[in-house]
This record gives structure tokens, C-alpha cells and sequence, in this order.
């Protein structure tokens, strides 16, 4: 049973049993991490194939398509058409199946783009939290990520990315003193590429700096954090 009574049908998604026994001691807690999670089926998860791609070529510059089928698990048809685009773009060479990655900051304002349009449409769960109670379950990204970099006084706002595994803990550490975060559930596989700063996480630096440009707040840096992480 994937929905709770009154809800329209295919808009619940019930939360795992294996975080249940923890809610039902903190009913409103409970609930409104209910509510959050399930009212919509996009609520937290984002829709990330692209993502994967852009992920993937960003961490292995000089590649094949076959493998970014094969490290992303997403069909082929769908990778070639995403190379296309990212090639007409400019970001990269395409030659055979055989891919260079040639302008990395043309791919981060392909993947800002795609970015944007997911924080508009993929609701997160908002959260307060002290950085120091969670730096080993998440990673820093957005404006978060800046102010581990120590560019922003605050990292309100900023964007934690979670295995969907560690949302107990998580809840747990919640603080009415800390800082207002974004919660968002991420595939395994963002968290295989990660730069330690500060005893903070943060993900790759391609999925950072796209972050940064798509919540906008601190895109003016971008050029000066470029030169900074990329070269």
C-alpha cells in the first residue's frame, strides 16, 4: 500500500518502515516530514539522468560513450542524444563515440540550466540544522557550499544533498537554532565524487559550481571560484 487515506490516488508515497518507529514518537515532526514527502511524487527526488551524464563527463574528461552508458546505467539512444546537444553546445567533441570534454564552463551553464528548472519544479524538504551535527551524512552544495569555502558569512538557504538511507539520522540532528537548509535525495553515485574542505563535504566540483549559478544568489562569483577550483 503506497498512499495514505486521503490523499489522491498516486500522490503518497509512504515513508520506509525502517523510519517509522523513529516518527511515531514525534507525531508532528512525523507529519510534516510526511506531508513533504509525500504529497507529490517529485518532492525531494530530483529527475537526474542528465545530471548522471554531466557528472560523469565532468569527472572523466576524455571518454566513450559506451562507458557513460555503462557508469550512469541510462540507455544508449538517451546518452547520444544528450552528447548531441552537449556537442552543439560547443562543451565537447564528439568523434566516434569517443568524447573530450573542452569547455567546462560551457557544460556548467548546460548543467546550471537544467538545474534551474529542477529547483523550480522538485520541492525540497526545508529543514534547520547546525553543520557541524550532520557534516558526515551530507554534502554541502549551493550556497552552502560557498560558505564552507568561506565566500558567504551563512550557509542558509544552501542545498544539502542525502542518501535517501541517512534521513533518519538526519531528522534526528534537526535543530530549531540552526540554519534553514534544502534537503534533497541524490543517487550513490554523486556521492563517489566528493572534496573534503574544512571537515565538510561537498560534491563534485561541476555539480557544485552548476549549483551555485542555478540558485543565483552568488552566481557573480562564479568566474572567481572557476579560476579558483577549475583553473
Amino acid at each position: 500500500m503506497n498512499e495514505k487515506p486521503g490523499l489522491p490516488r498516486g500522490q503518497g508515497k509512504i515513508i520506509p518502515p525502517s523510519h517509522r518507529n523513529f516518527f511515531t514518537s514525534n507525531y508532528d515532526l512525523y507529519d510534516k516530514l510526511y506531508i513533504s514527502i509525500s504529497h507529490t511524487s517529485h518532492t525531494m527526488k530530483a529527475p537526474i539522468s542528465r545530471e548522471l551524464v554531466y557528472l560523469s563527463l565532468w569527472e572523466n574528461p576524455e571518454t566513450r560513450i559506451a562507458r557513460l552508458v555503462e557508469v550512469t546505467g541510462l540507455p544508449y539512444a538517451y546518452v547520444h542524444r544528450l552528447i548531441r546537444r552537449i556537442e552543439e553546445r560547443g562543451a565537447i567533441v564528439n568523434i566516434s563515440g569517443h568524447v573530450k570534454l573542452i569547455d567546462k564552463r560551457t557544460l556548467l551553464h548546460i548543467w546550471a540550466e537544467d538545474k534551474r528548472r529542477i529547483l523550480s519544479i522538485v520541492r525540497p524538504f526545508r529543514i534547520e540544522l547546525l553543520p557541524y551535527s550532520v557534516r558526515d551524512a551530507v554534502l554541502f552544495s549551493g550556497t552552502a557550499g560557498m560558505w564552507v569555502l568561506g565566500k558567504t558569512a551563512t550557509p542558509a538557504g544552501g542545498i544539502l544533498y542525502i542518501k535517501e538511507s541517512d534521513l533518519e539520522d538526519i531528522i534526528k540532528a534537526r535543530n530549531p537554532e540552526g540554519y534553514p537548509f534544502l534537503l534533497y535525495f541524490y543517487s550513490d553515485l554523486f556521492f563517489k565524487w566528493t572534496v573534503e574542505r574544512r571537515g565538510f563535504k561537498l560534491p563534485s566540483t561541476g555539480l557544485l559550481l552548476a549549483d551555485i549559478l542555478a540558485q543565483g544568489e552568488y552566481s557573480r562569483h562564479f568566474e572567481e571560484l572557476c579560476d579558483m577550483l577549475v583553473g
